[in-house]
């Protein structure tokens, strides 16, 4: 066999079984690499950003190997990219720490045993690029009225007294409120931490949410869960309160004025029989008294027997006394004036 029939079927050797083989084998390796021998990207990369807590997020296809790792990295304003996540298992790295203005450069990678995939890049720009969430809000019924006070979670890496509203030069709250029950909604923007919702009805329940309005850059946060209040009076008291009121004091005013009638009638009683005391004559002296004979110049004289017996409005018990005279002057002479002692010593003396 010659040189050249040798050469030409191997030629053909190489063609016809050869190259389809090795066709056959690239293929098979372009459906687990995207490249030949290399390992593939991280899939879907993103920034998961809410009130700044930055979480770089990935995914990755199923891969016909273990010990997958990934390593993420942020460039430093000197244009180094430094280790943030290294050598990680999780499918998501945290950015929190990255200053809150300016573009930042973010990149991650994939590793295996057998090397590493492409560096696949993020730029995230964190006051802009973060969702504002949902406020915190704290409702207290004031008279007819609803007070609302909006607040912010803190922020990591940051002193205590900053929230997310000291990061943007312009903000506002936006509130939507409603009465319970129904599905007509009022609208309130305020840019105070604290305000009240004008134009409620006392006594009756409402609900409210809101949201962060940044009007520089035309970003609006997340709506906040609705929280229901009832408003407490107005501060005008119902007329029949009033009338219920007014008859009471009536009736109090009227008691206390007959309880101190009937405490000063008592002491008037108290202070008249002790300085002022009464006396009652018995029923015999005043009888005995009546028989005395007083003329008009006020001498008084003991009348005689026959004057006595004409009058008939003396008793046969004056009779009697009258007899025994010398008993009865002693009796008479405390209680009667001089004129008629006079006249009872007289008839004693006889």
């Amino acid at each position: 066999m010659s040189v050249h029939t040798h050469t030409k079927n191997t030629k053909t050797l190489f063609y016809y079984y050869i190259l389809p083989w090795l066709k056959n084998v690239h293929e098979i390796f372009s459906l687990v690499f995207p490249v030949l021998g290399a390992v593939p990207k991280p899939e879907n990369v993103r920034m998961n950003s809410v009130n700044l807590k930055n979480i770089l997020e990935w995914e990755l296809a199923p891969l016909p190997y273990e010990n997958v790792t990934f390593t993420a990295q942020s460039m430093s304003y000197t244009g180094v990219f430094e280790d943030v996540c290294k050598n990680i298992v999780l499918r998501q790295c945290d950015f929190s720490h990255l200053a809150k203005y300016g573009d930042h450069t973010l990149r991650i990678w994939m590793e295996t045993e057998g090397g590493h995939s492409d560096w696949v890049n993020v730029t995230f720009h964190p006051v802009e690029d973060t969702v504002i969430g949902p406020p915190n809000l704290q409702v207290k019924p004031v008279s007819s009225s609803l007070h609302v006070h909006f607040s912010f979670p803190k922020i990591e890496n940051e002193p205590e007294t900053w929230t997310l509203k000291d990061y943007y030069g312009s903000w506002e709250y936006k509130v939507l409120y409603w009465k319970r029950g129904t599905s007509q909604k009022l609208e309130m923007v305020t840019p105070f931490e604290s305000d009240m919702l004008p134009d409620l009805d006392p006594r009756t329940t409402y609900c409210l949410q809101a949201q962060g309005l940044v009007p520089a850059l035309n970003k609006s946060g997340l709506w906040s869960q609705p929280i229901c209040e009832t408003t407490a009076d107005d501060g005008k008291t119902p007329v029949w309160v009033i009338a219920v009121m007014l008859l009471a004091s009536l009736v109090a005013v009227l008691l206390v004025v007959l309880c101190s009638f009937s405490v000063l009638w008592y002491l008037y009683r108290q202070a008249r029989y002790v300085f002022f005391p009464g006396y009652s004559l018995p029923k015999l002296l005043k009888e005995v008294g009546r028989a005395l004979l007083c003329s008009d110049n006020g001498k008084c004289r003991l009348g005689s027997a026959l004057e006595l017996r004409g009058n008939r409005s003396s008793s046969p018990l004056v009779s009697k006394f009258l007899v025994g005279r010398k008993h009865v002057y002693p009796l008479l002479c405390c209680s009667l004036p001089s004129a008629q002692h006079s006249a009872l010593h007289t008839l004693s003396a006889r």
